[in-house]
């Protein structure tokens, strides 16, 4: 049995070392939160957002991270669900004593993203508040509004017009404060206009915006979910998002 045991480490790709932990090597940085392992499997850095390919930062976040985990032995502690919709595995990610996902928000590379809950919501906060202070990173340019539009998912699987809410639009609140989204408003290059009807969104904490129809849920822990409750809304071909705050002033556009 022990001999067993021992070549089961030996050849697991992902030894075990706990119900929770796991070591391997990492084969290559795909961006500042994503990375492949050296059997392949694709790893989503947990409660930690950095920017997207062709993003400002985005070159610097993801030479962070290949900086601090490039070709290393990383330690994985895995979330609950241990998958993300694209089937990449959700985990904190150490090299040694250095928890990865907090050092990209304590060097301003990254953003407290909850999208499920976590024990190090306060924390990682406040590295964020103190990131923002120092201008570090992304922040260098000041804090443009109270919300981030973090993703435009413009091209739903198969038809858009049979399937509009795969589609969304996901904005961040990453200030330091709860937001109030009531009458926070998005719109795409037509001029097509939604208004957000109610919900508080925590610091850290993500919303959902579909293009189809459903039942919006405003008061989930996890990550709030509105609906346009029309057709397909953006371009596949290319489409610009624009958040306006209640004044109707623009703080964010976010081109796909």
């Amino acid at each position: 049995m022990l001999f067993f045991l021992l070549l089961l480490f030996v050849l697991s790709p992902l030894p075990l070392l706990s119900s929770s932990s796991l070591a391997a090597t990492v084969a290559s940085v795909t961006d500042g939160d994503t990375i492949v392992l050296s059997d392949g499997t694709r790893v989503r850095y947990l409660g930690v957002n950095t920017p997207e390919r062709g993003q400002p930062f985005y070159e610097e976040a993801k030479r962070l991270n290949a900086q601090l985990v490039g070709g290393k032995e990383v330690r994985l502690e895995t979330g609950t669900p241990k998958r993300d919709f694209y089937g990449r595995l959700l985990a904190y990610v150490y090299v040694d004593d250095v928890l990865v996902n907090a050092r990209l928000i304590a060097e301003g590379l990254g953003y407290l993203f909850v999208i499920d809950p976590m024990n190090r919501e306060e924390e990682w906060l406040q590295l964020q508040k103190e990131a923002q202070g120092q201008a570090k990173g992304m922040w260098s340019t000041g804090i443009p509004g109270l919300l981030k539009i973090t993703r435009v998912q413009a091209d739903a699987e198969g038809d858009d017009r049979r399937n509009p809410n795969g589609e969304h639009v996901r904005i961040c609140n990453v200030s330091d404060r709860p937001v109030a989204l009531q009458e926070f408003s998005i719109r795409d290059e037509a001029r097509h206009r939604y208004v957000f009807p109610e919900g508080t969104l925590a610091p850290g904490h993500t919303a959902l915006l579909h293009s189809g129809r459903g039942r919006d849920n405003t008061t989930s822990r996890k990550q709030l979910t509105f609906y346009w409750g029309s057709g397909p809304v953006w371009n596949n071909d290319g489409d610009t998002a624009s958040l306006f705050d209640p004044d109707g002033k623009l703080i964010r556009h976010y081109s796909k």
